[in-house]
């Protein structure tokens, strides 16, 4: 394992330097490193394609770094087990190419910009970690019923942009009452018109049918809203497990004019 100690560039701030001459002679003769971690690296925007050589890397760690892009080369590690690029504030795509990764486990994209996830990430069936997930507008993209292809999920995940969902079997297919290792769950809805913003609920076939024998998220600590007007919820009872939730309402866009008994 290699991790390079972060040099501070101002006294005590977190701005960190690595000499380009670290990521574009040393790397590329590390062929048998396994871990790596750039973490927190300011002067970091992208990596070389020389890291496409690192055949039996598990780990590599971007956090924090200014990174702005994946070379198409990273999704030929295939050995790579844990992507994190939390807190990548420049980054705005991953590479199409990304279900090479096929022994991928944990992805964290939580804090970047990304718009749109390929959709290909959907064949990537044995994550474990997927911090992130954003609905696709595109009739090809990402569609919020690829969740299903996720039955390991665990941890942490956002779901955004969930105004591009257009069909209520979307959500069905999603089988989000099955995620049962989920913690943190977090919706977000962005950029909806007054209008659209009425027609917002949460219902069924989100949340899954409870029934004595069954109760959806057993493990959910945290449940919170993002960007939508609840003007509404669906005539439904939630287990009595939800009682336990910490409820986090995002102040912009809030309202409720029909309070779910959950949030009593």
């Amino acid at each position: 394992m290699i991790v390079f100690l972060p040099l501070p560039l101002n006294g005590w701030s977190f701005d960190y330097y690595l000499s380009n001459k670290v990521i574009y002679d040393l790397l590329p003769k590390l062929k048998q490193l396994r871990v790596l971690s750039l973490s927190h690296y300011k002067n970091i925007s992208e990596l070389p394609d020389s890291v496409g050589a690192l055949k039996h890397l598990r780990h590599l760690d971007l956090s924090g770094s200014n990174i702005k892009r994946l070379p198409s080369v990273v999704c030929k590690l295939y050995n790579l087990q844990s992507l994190l690029l939390s807190d990548c504030k420049f980054l705005t795509e991953l590479p199409e190419e990304i279900a090479m990764l096929v022994n991928l486990r944990h992805l964290d994209i939580s804090g970047t910009q990304l718009q749109e996830i390929p959709a290909q990430i959907a064949r990537l069936e044995n994550l474990q970690t997927l911090s992130g997930f954003v609905v696709s507008r595109q009739q090809n993209g990402l569609k919020v019923g690829e969740l299903q292809k996720f039955p390991n999920l665990q941890g942490k995940l956002c779901i955004s942009k969930l105004q591009n969902i257009v069909d209520s079997c979307d959500a069905s297919q999603a089988n989000m009452k099955k995620k049962e290792q989920i913690e943190d769950l977090s919706l977000e809805w962005d950029s909806c018109t007054a209008e659209e913003s009425q027609h917002l609920t949460i219902g069924p076939e989100f949340y899954g049918c409870c029934s004595p024998s069954f109760q959806p998220f057993p493990s959910l600590e945290t449940l919170s809203f993002e960007g939508m007007e609840l003007h509404g919820w669906y005539s439904y009872t939630l287990p009595s497990s939800f009682s336990s939730v910490s409820k986090q309402l995002s102040e912009t866009q809030r309202k409720f004019t029909q309070q779910p008994s959950f949030l009593d």
